[in-house]
């Protein structure tokens, strides 16, 4: 349980560091313009504000914590987008700005440039921001990708979506227009390859009945989220009353293959629902194709070798905030789309939602038509 603890508190911790960093950057960088001291106050009540709420923001993940207030969470999120964004970009601009030091200019051009380069901040900060909030609220794109597979019995389609995260921001009416753009779609069955929720079960209600209108087969594994709050469980039992087929380290066969799904690597953390591909593996038939649904790319990384002609994974949100891309990448290894590693097939979906600060860049939400086709 004391691990639970370290996220909030880690969280906290880093954001009250990217606050100091935003207010020390931007200070240093207009300090010499007359009107900063006005601004100043409002520059320090603004870091303060974004500190404070990250922190409450950090503070819902803590064991037996959760919003009850909507309004209150999505301040939260927002402020945690312009902490971060701001992070990003003021570190972005200090590189920039140490590098024209080095350079030799007279003193009159070291002054033009300096100019230039302050007014593009404010610039590039509020179309960063724009087009961060913009790209996360607006509507999945369609990505369609062929797929060789050896030994197919027939050609299939499956949309693939991951990474919805239905919770207190993005709620039923986020998931009905999802499920009307898969139903514009023809296909075979639905993947759904993890964190689908930031709820309980117990706080789900209706949420789930879009899923309704969907009459192709869904299969769907569980993601890190489902176990968070202590309820993967469930919310298992939730999908599966929703008539959604759970794959919990199980093999089916579907239209002469055998899909398989294991549960996620939280499980080795949180002690319980731990992921286990030979189970799934003694179920498949081994003549057939085999289609591998596992949440994290790093669990195909560190246990999955040539058992699978192709594994679906999710997670990496194709990194949400660049240049936070970096990282996932170093964590995850595969941040998004199709790769072959010599002996399998992965392809990694970019998610529908996003998780935490409501903001998108270089890294578009997405609804995968994955073709099968004979190799």
């Amino acid at each position: 349980m004391k691990s639970a603890y370290i996220f909030p508190i880690v969280g906290t911790v880093l954001f009250l560091f990217f606050n100091l960093y935003v207010y020390k950057s931007i200070g240093a960088r207009f300090a010499s313009y007359k009107n900063f001291w006005t601004f100043r106050p409002a520059l320090i009540l603004l870091c303060i504000v974004l500190a404070v709420f990250d922190a409450i923001f950090f503070a819902g993940f803590a064991p037996g914590m959760s919003f009850k207030n909507e309004l209150l969470y999505k301040v939260c999120v927002f402020c945690a987008a312009i902490t971060l964004s701001l992070f990003f970009l003021c570190l972005a601009y200090d590189v920039l700005n140490a590098a024209t030091h080095v350079a030799k200019f007279s003193e009159n051009r070291r002054k033009f440039l300096k100019t230039f380069i302050d007014v593009t901040f404010v610039i590039m900060t509020f179309s960063y921001l724009f087009k961060g909030f913009f790209n996360a609220l607006k509507q999945p794109k369609i990505t369609e990708r062929e797929i060789k597979i050896k030994s197919l019995a027939r050609e299939l389609s499956f949309a693939v979506i991951s990474d919805v995260h239905l919770g207190e921001f993005l709620k039923k009416e986020f998931l009905q227009g999802v499920v009307a753009q898969i139903n514009s779609l023809s296909f075979d069955a639905l993947l759904i390859v993890g964190d689908m929720f930031d709820l309980r079960s117990d706080e789900l209600g209706d949420i789930l009945q879009p899923l309704e209108a969907i009459k192709k087969p869904i299969f769907f594994v569980a993601g890190n989220h489902e176990y968070y709050r202590g309820d993967a469980s469930g919310l298992i039992a939730a999908m599966q009353k929703a008539g959604v087929r759970v794959l919990q380290n199980e093999s089916e066969e579907f239209e002469g293959l055998n899909l398989m799904g294991v549960h996620d690597l939280s499980g080795f953390r949180f002690g319980y629902m731990q992921p286990d591909l030979g189970a799934a593996l003694a179920q498949a038939n081994p003549d057939k194709p085999k289609i591998l649904l596992a949440h994290q790319p790093k669990y195909v990384v560190d246990f999955v070798r040539d058992e699978v002609d192709l594994c679906i994974c999710g997670h990496t949100h194709a990194g949400q905030i660049f240049p936070w891309t970096l990282l996932v990448l170093l964590s995850q290894k595969y941040l998004y789309g199709l790769y072959n590693d010599g002996l399998k097939q992965i392809y990694v979906s970019s998610g529908v939602g996003f998780w935490g600060p409501p903001i998108r860049v270089f890294a578009d939400a997405e609804i995968a038509l994955l073709k099968l086709r004979k190799a």
